[in-house]
């Protein structure tokens, strides 16, 4: 059976960090990101955007053709609870409510960047 590593927020930090975790030594595990924006958002970019010298499309780029490149799968949602005592990660898609059970949280990670990684 295939562990899984679920990173909740994509963004800067938990797109790289899925990044480098799918082509370093967790290459025999799922990576998953979820993320409640389908985009990832380049905040350097936003002075350029209030200021109108660039559009939203220039300091934004989609999800799923990225992570699909690199082997990770993308999942657009919002975290709601993680319980550690339970080994449950839930998640609401599109209005539906889903879980995940995880069977360890991986400490080693911890809390990165406002999200948190746990594996399954």
């Amino acid at each position: 059976m295939k562990k899984r590593l679920v990173i909740l927020g994509g963004g800067l930090v938990g797109a790289l960090t899925a990044r480098l975790l799918a082509q370093e030594k967790f290459s025999e595990t799922e990576i998953i990101l979820l993320n409640p924006r389908g985009h990832l958002l380049f905040p350097p970019l936003l002075i350029e955007l209030l200021a109108g010298d660039i559009t939203e499309a220039q300091c934004t780029h989609p999800f799923e053709p990225w992570a699909k490149k690199r082997g990770i799968r993308f999942i657009q949602g919002k975290a709601l609870t993680v319980q550690r005592e339970r080994r449950e990660l839930r998640f609401e898609v599109d209005g539906t409510l889903a879980r995940h059970l995880l069977r360890r949280v991986a400490r080693q990670l911890g809390d990165i960047g406002g999200g948190d990684a746990a594996r399954a």
